[in-house]
């Protein structure tokens, strides 16, 4: 069964009403000729999927009704509609879960639980775990960040991923890495709107627990809704997609950001298939104590590695430089 691990209900609402298309941008497919190439009018039944992703964990009735609910609290969001108690802790809880059910979070849930045999320095419990976890009441930690619903008053929309919640790392000194309220959460919903988190710690928000109060924001620089755009290729796994029509900015966003970076691995990750990454991995997991030396590992296996390792900590080495986020943090 192919299954989407992002919501084609999701996907949709960055298409044109009843057209079930969008643009993409994949970070890894090329033509023959070995450039890489943009679709401006690409099939969402297509987008975001994969055989087999989650063996129907993800297609089971409850998920599908919490997702079809998920899509009345965007249309009141985006008609400025004021969203209950309960609305808000299903919006939180599709957001945690929409983090989580990607392929990056898969392949690294899955691999921490391999290691977690040789090295205490990862935990057990593996993707299915984590996806339980957080649909059980961990989302519940977002309630504790303030929210914010940006509205995109510019001529250039809003685009997505395949890894769309981004979990941006500030990159203050002294702060803890790990810790929840280090990070700013940014979520697009549409074209024009966008969800962000900020942690009242560190910015002058109010928690959304217990008021359940969402600040409203509008922009109307273009370069501020740039900003934020460029965030999401380096949340993605492979693909990344806006309106119909968008693929040459979408193509452009790419290359902006790899010639930005001293390595396009930042941006693009392993330029392998995805069965070539979980081949590497599972080899390493079972040789984990012998292979670091041979040859045929520094040749075939440590070059997927040092990719991946680039691509996520490309965050880490960005800064957004948005100018309402900075002035939250000013003000605290």
């Amino acid at each position: 069964m192919n299954e989407h691990y992002v919501p084609q209900s999701y996907l949709r609402q960055f298409a044109p009403k009843n057209a079930n298309l969008i643009s993409r941008y994949s970070l890894t497919d090329m033509h023959g000729g070995g450039d890489y190439y943009a679709s401006s009018r690409y099939p969402i039944s297509k987008a975001a999927s994969e055989e087999g992703f989650a063996d129907g964990h993800l297609e089971q009735n409850e998920v599908t009704d919490a997702e079809g609910a998920v899509l009345n609290i965007f249309r009141k969001l985006k008609n400025r509609e004021t969203l209950t108690g309960d609305e808000y802790g299903n919006l939180s809880w599709y957001m945690g879960l929409q983090f989580e059910r990607t392929p990056k979070q898969q392949m690294f849930r899955q691999t921490a639980d391999g290691l977690s045999r040789y090295t205490d320095e990862f935990e057990s419990g593996g993707w299915t775990k984590a996806i339980e976890n957080v649909t059980s009441g961990g989302h519940k930690n977002l309630q504790q960040f303030g929210w914010l619903l940006i509205e995109n008053k510019t001529t250039q929309p809003f685009i997505t991923s395949d890894h769309p919640v981004v979990t941006y790392p500030t990159q203050q000194a002294g702060r803890d890495a790990n810790s929840n309220e280090n990070v700013e959460i940014f979520y697009p919903i549409g074209p024009n709107h966008l969800i962000v988190l900020l942690h009242p710690g560190h910015y002058d928000v109010e928690p959304l627990y217990p008021e359940k109060r969402l600040r409203q924001l509008v922009i109307e620089s273009q370069t501020e809704i740039h900003k934020l755009n460029l965030l999401q290729p380096l949340s993605a796994f492979s693909e990344i997609f806006g309106a119909v029509g968008e693929d040459e900015y979408l193509e452009k966003l790419v290359t902006t950001l790899c010639n930005a970076f001293p390595n396009p691995d930042y941006v693009r990750g392993p330029q392998c298939s995805r069965e070539d990454i979980k081949w590497a991995h599972e080899l390493a997991m079972e040789q984990y104590s012998e292979v670091g030396g041979m040859d045929w590992y520094n040749e075939s296996i440590s070059p997927i590695f040092k990719a991946e390792n680039r691509e996520s900590g490309a965050l880490t080495e960005y800064s957004h430089s948005l100018s309402f986020v900075d002035d939250l943090r000013e003000a605290t």
